[in-house]
């Protein structure tokens, strides 16, 4: 079997094409001719196929070392479409559910009920209510337990409910907020600084699973968000001492909270659930393979 993935994420480009290799299922990336064509305005592959992931463009293997990718310009031949764009999920000339569709805001969650026409997936629970699938995500597992001492946010929207404190912490600890050009940290390699933090504060109400959030859960570290935050995200099945509420706690105080933490023990409870065997699960039953 053949699956075509259209790249909108790096990242959840390589959660997908990993999860079907998992399956035994062939994969190939969409050039970034095809995704244009198919309906998307933008791509994540150039056309020199470089990966976009932020507002910087990469070798596939600086990102991910271990990478091999085929190419594709055709949507013929395949037995399954993977995307997270609703406007290719939308337009694609194919229905009995050959498109998985991954939705990654809650608006799609909600929306996007062609059901007869793609499987719709998602890593929250309340997908279900949509009639969706819950597919447990996962990400490369190369969190290193350093020694600890950023309070950090990742967030393309950096200017979140936390960024007025944040840059009162500043003053106090060693603080890091960053995630566009012109944040005030900028653009950071974010496995390289979480090596480095103590303390991920983070706040997204409209997505799901975010990655920043699961490198750090990677790499050991208690998560500083709002406990609706932690359900609207779909980590509900993560061990709740693995999160620092903002309602029992200021940033600074879950700083020194953070510090104390058995890092170690944060990442193997979030390793024993967010998996590739965990979702190679979910995929099958999806698939009926």
């Amino acid at each position: 079997m053949k699956a075509l993935i259209f790249n909108h994420h790096p990242d959840y480009f390589w959660y997908t094409k990993t999860l079907l290799e998992s399956l035994n299922i062939e994969v190939e990336i969409a050039s970034e001719k095809l995704t244009l064509e198919c309906g998307a305005d933008y791509s994540s592959i150039s056309s020199d196929n470089k990966f976009r992931t932020g507002p910087k463009w990469y070798e596939p293997k600086d990102l991910f070392p271990d990478i091999e990718l085929k190419i594709s310009n055709t949507i013929d031949e395949y037995d399954y479409y993977c995307t997270t764009n609703r406007d290719i999920a939308k337009k694609l000339p194919f229905g009995n559910n050959k498109i998985i569709y991954s939705t990654v805001v809650s608006w799609d969650i909600i929306g996007c009920n062609e059901l007869n026409k793609y499987k719709k997936i998602s890593s929250v629970d309340y997908v279900k209510n949509y009639g969706g699938h819950r597919i447990t995500y996962f990400v490369p597992q190369r969190g290193h337990l350093k020694e600890k001492k950023y309070i950090t946010q990742l967030i393309e929207n950096y200017k979140s409910i936390y960024f007025n404190e944040l840059m009162y912490a500043k003053h106090y600890a060693p603080t890091i907020i960053a995630g566009s050009e012109d944040a005030p940290d900028g653009v950071v390699n974010d496995w390289k600084i979480l090596e480095q933090t103590s303390l991920l504060v983070h706040h997204k109400d409209y997505g799901t699973c975010c990655n920043a959030v699961m490198k750090a859960l990677d790499t050991g570290i208690p998560i500083y968000m709002s406990k609706k935050n932690r359900y609207i995200l779909g980590f509900d099945d993560i061990p709740e001492d693995c999160f620092i509420y903002s309602e029992d706690h200021s940033i600074l105080e879950a700083y020194e909270i953070s510090k104390s933490i058995d890092n170690n023990k944060i990442q193997n409870q979030f390793r024993n659930v967010k998996n590739l065997n965990n979702a190679n699960k979910d995929m099958r039953l999806l698939l009926n393979k």
